[in-house]
């Protein structure tokens, strides 16, 4: 299953706690102040997330199950319908996780406010899931489908199992998950309330938010919301909602909200425009329209595909449109004759005119699969020529470095490029740019692009200062024991891995400090690479996982001052996946110095995990 799918997995389906149905207006009710007296009945006896651990059989296969008679949970509400999106929805929170409650009810909003406590009587009630997200309701036959899954309440059925708990209160709300990076989210994040950290939308400010027009088969709209370091979460709005045809806001900041989940895709969704997002974004009047934008929503549009013959390539292949996920998409893998092509292939735009800019970014989203991770950059890349006739071997091309996350297996990961900087010698002229991909008989990625886009604007111009895969070898780097016998080894498949347990857990301290890294001519130098931890116990394996950065070392790693670099990101501590560290800034201190970084591990008798890292890169 692909992991990550920006619109095109959910594109004819809809999350119901993230969207309308049906244009339904309706008549609000008067407010009132709700003087709900607090709830003196049977105290709940099970939490929102042992709930749906205990069903979660019937959750994942989007079945139902009734629920065990004497079933108590509580919770407090988390979703409002007020702006248009949770149509028939409540959310409700615990310290533990979230659910929904599926209620035929509109204006729920106005009798269950943010911060409103309530009570659930399940007996009689039904649990199940829809797109293996939790819901709570009645017993409904899907006639599409041919089976029984979890419908809405009547209004009688559910004031008879869902009492409020005295006053609504913001205290009541559980603390709000913070995430940074889309490998923060987890299962339990599943109709809760979080924060999305240092975000910007992708489209700004090129498209509105859910305009009527582009709404799918649920009646929403997608968007990317994306982190700082290049990931992204599907911000899904009901095209119903008060400010669907508002421009998505510039710049970035913080934004709260619900996040719910289909079928493999978290979705978020805002519930209150004025209060959901942070102050620091900006706000447009009107679209903008790019210099040139291909979304490739229908086909490849106006960018053509060439491919060129060389001694290293033995075929040829053109870029193809996917239907199904909405995107330009490449693979030299012979699927019929299973084997892999050595070819090289283009994806051109048409002639771009910057004559009247006087700066310019390119910008994409892509996913790239089966890659092989040493040579992922040199096998992905994006260039732009002024010399372009039709022919991309007779062109002069000039790489232009982006934001990638490439999986050596099935695992689709999109990304965000950034807004990768158009250099200075080629502001003013008429440009063509491309994506070149490159194959070999041994390795065949799949590579899928959308939203691509040349504009006017400030963007990064991103160069790669140190590079080091760390798969087999040491890229310069030396290890340094400090205590104890166990040290760094390599290994082709994991780079550089260390594990303090041998027979039993063991004290260790041990560093591999990288070689001397020139940071001279860089502005905003960061750092990043991808780690797996495991064994751990409980979340002190952080601290023994550490990355540390110094101007002065002195071949002793006991005798230097070093500065540490907080990761952004760890992995879960309990298995083998490997996890972005994101984007990590290098201390201003640095900036311009040369500079050695390195890795720290400590274990103890108590925990020993192992550590494994590869794809170190400072850009």
């Amino acid at each position: 299953m692909k992991n990550f799918k920006y619109i095109a997995t959910v594109c004819l389906l809809f999350s119901l706690a993230l969207a309308s149905c049906v244009n339904d207006n309706f008549d609000e009710p008067s407010a009132s102040s709700l003087a709900y007296k607090p709830y003196t009945g049977t105290p709940a006896n099970i939490t929102i997330n042992d709930l749906i651990s205990k069903y979660y059989g019937a959750i994942k296969k989007d079945s139902l199950t009734c629920v065990d008679k004497g079933t108590i949970i509580e919770g407090t509400v988390v979703s409002s319908d007020a702006n248009g999106n949770f149509y028939q929805t409540l959310v409700i929170q615990d310290a533990t996780g979230g659910i929904q409650l599926s209620v035929a009810q509109k204006g729920l909003h106005i009798y269950y406010p943010l911060g409103q406590k309530v009570v659930v009587n399940c007996d009689s009630l039904f649990i199940g899931g829809y797109g293996s997200s939790p819901l709570i309701g009645s017993d409904y036959y899907n006639t599409t489908k041919g089976k029984h899954q979890v419908g809405r309440m009547n209004q009688s059925v559910f004031a008879s199992h869902v009492t409020p708990d005295a006053v609504a209160n913001s205290s009541n709300i559980p603390a709000i998950h913070e995430v940074n990076s889309f490998n923060d989210l987890s299962y339990k994040d599943k109709n809760t309330l979080v924060t999305l950290k240092n975000v910007s939308f992708e489209d700004a400010p090129y498209k509105l938010f859910a305009p009527e027009a582009e709404q799918d088969g649920g009646y929403a709209v997608n968007r990317n919301i994306n982190f700082s370091d290049g990931s992204s979460v599907v911000l899904r709005t009901s095209s119903y909602v008060n400010f669907g045809n508002m421009v998505l806001p510039g710049g970035t900041g913080d934004i709260t909200g619900v996040m719910g989940y289909y079928n493999g895709t978290y979705q978020f969704a805002v519930r209150d425009i004025t209060t959901d997002l942070g102050s620091s974004f900006v706000k447009y009047d009107a679209v903008k329209i790019p210099l040139f934008s291909e979304p490739f929503t229908t086909s490849l549009g106006t960018m053509t595909s060439k491919s060129v013959t060389s001694a290293s390539t033995t075929g040829t292949l053109d870029w193809s449109y996917s239907s199904s996920y909405k995107c330009a998409v490449i693979s030299a893998y012979d699927k019929t004759a299973k084997k892999n092509i050595a070819v090289e292939s283009y994806l051109v735009s048409p002639t771009i005119d910057l004559s009247s800019v006087k700066q310019a970014f390119v910008s994409f989203s892509s996913a790239i699969a089966y890659a092989d991770l040493a040579n992922a950059d040199s096998n992905h890349r994006l260039l732009i020529s002024t010399d372009y006739s039709g022919d991309p071997a007779t062109a002069t091309w000039t790489n232009l470095p982006f934001n990638m996350s490439p999986s050596g297996s099935g695992t689709f990961n999109f990304v965000n490029s950034g807004r990768v900087g158009i250099p200075n010698a080629f502001i003013g002229k008429k440009i063509t740019v491309a994506l070149c991909y490159k194959s070999t008989s041994s390795k065949a990625s799949t590579w899928e692009v959308n939203n691509f886009m040349v504009d006017e604007g400030k963007g990064v111009l991103t160069i790669p200062l140190y590079k080091a895969s760390l798969l087999g070898s040491d890229f310069g780097f030396t290890a340094y024991s400090v205590a104890g016998t166990e040290t760094w080894s390599l290994k082709t498949s994991y780079g550089f891995k260390i594990s303090g347990f041998n027979k039993v857990n063991k004290v260790n301290e041990d560093w591999a400090v990288s070689p001397e890294i020139d940071l001279a001519g860089a502005d905003a130098p960061v750092i990043s690479f991808d780690q797996a931890i495991n064994y751990a116990k409980g979340g002190e394996y952080k601290s023994l996982s550490t990355f540390w950065i110094t101007d002065n070392f002195t071949g002793d790693v006991t005798t230097t001052k070093w500065t540490q670099v907080e990761i952004a990101n760890y992995p879960t501590g309990s298995d083998w996946t490997y996890v972005s560290s994101g984007n990590l800034a290098v201390p201003s201190a640095y900036i311009g110095k040369k500079v050695h970084v390195a890795f720290k591990y400590l274990s103890t008798t108590a925990v020993a995990t192992t550590w494994e890292l590869k794809n170190l890169l400072i850009k």
